[in-house]
């Protein structure tokens, strides 16, 4: 995990760019969000800070975390078939 500078995101914002089709969230700030069973398969959150977010009984089928800075985060009941977690923090 880098520390660059990341662009700060809400919740609200990822699931809109998620519903017109983008996957692609590499390396942003999504702390202490809210993504309780959303459907984000496919989603790609390597290199982002997620510290605190809360996934529980989202759709994280497929969702890369790599590098991801995931302390804190939820994901009690999550579907995390496929997810990748290399060198997850």
């Amino acid at each position: 995990m880098s520390n660059d500078i990341k662009q700060v995101m809400k919740a609200a914002v990822v699931l809109e760019k998620y519903a017109r089709g983008e996957r692609d969230f590499r390396g942003i700030s999504l702390t202490r969000q809210n993504f309780k069973r959303k459907n984000l398969k496919n989603a790609n959150f390597s290199n982002a800070d997620i510290r605190g977010t809360q996934f529980t009984n989202a759709n994280l089928e497929n969702a890369n975390f790599s590098n991801a800075d995931i302390r804190g985060t939820r994901f009690t009941n999550a579907n995390l078939k496929g997810a990748v977690f290399r060198s997850a923090l």
